[in-house]
Parts: C-alpha cells; structure tokens; sequence
C-alpha cells in the first residue's frame, strides 16, 4: 500500500513539474512582479514563496522529497493549478529559507525528512 502512495505522488509530481515545464519553455524568461525578467538556469525551478511572492530557484531534485511533495501538495489545494507557469508555495518566507539552507548544507541527512518533521524543527 505505501509502494503505491509513493507512486501516485511520483506521478502527480512529474504531472505538475510537466506542465510547468512546457509552460516556461514558451517564455525562455519568466515574468517578474516588478517588470524584470530572470532566468532559471537549467536543471533549476523557481518557486515563489508566502505573501510577498519571494522567488527562489532551487533544483528540480528537491521537487521529489517529502516536504517538497506536501508543500506542493498544500500549494495544490490552496491555489489550484496555476495556468501562469509560475510554482506558488503556501508557506511563510523563512521557514522555506530554512529548509531550502539545510537541504544545500546537507541533503543526504534531510532529503528524506516531510514537512512536520522540518516544522517541528522550527
């Protein structure tokens, strides 16, 4: 049974990640709030984070451990699917920054951690 949760979230992880790929492909740079234009280097996606949209760019890898699948799971239910290309996630500014700190710091010991774990760490 747990063979095949992990499986329908593989799946609906390269379904969203799919579908922001083919809709960024069509624009090489990607809209900023404030007019400017950035670009994402290959192998890299970037997400905006919390209420002020803070883009960050991280690698696609991160997008299959646990608390990125919750949190694009939560960005999901919360924002439904974004037709713009643009990845949203519903969760506060620093704690992302933490995360995303610990993974590049150490991501052998932290890949495998979800989001409650990475919560009560905080």
């Amino acid at each position: 049974m747990k063979k095949v949760i992990g499986i329908t979230q593989i799946v609906r992880l390269r379904q969203v990640v799919r579908r922001w790929k083919t809709r960024s492909l069509m624009r090489r740079f990607s809209e900023e709030p404030d007019g400017l234009n950035q670009h994402t280097p290959p192998g890299s996606v970037a997400v905006y984070v919390g209420l002020e949209r803070d883009r960050f760019v991280v690698p696609t890898r991160f997008l299959n451990y646990p608390v990125f699948v919750a949190l694009l799971d939560q960005a999901e239910e919360e924002f439904g699917y974004q037709p713009n290309g643009a990845i949203s996630l519903p969760c506060e500014t620093g704690f992302f920054r933490h995360v995303i700190n610990l993974l590049e710091k150490d991501e052998k010991t932290f890949h495998s951690l979800g989001l409650h774990e990475f919560v009560q760490m905080f």
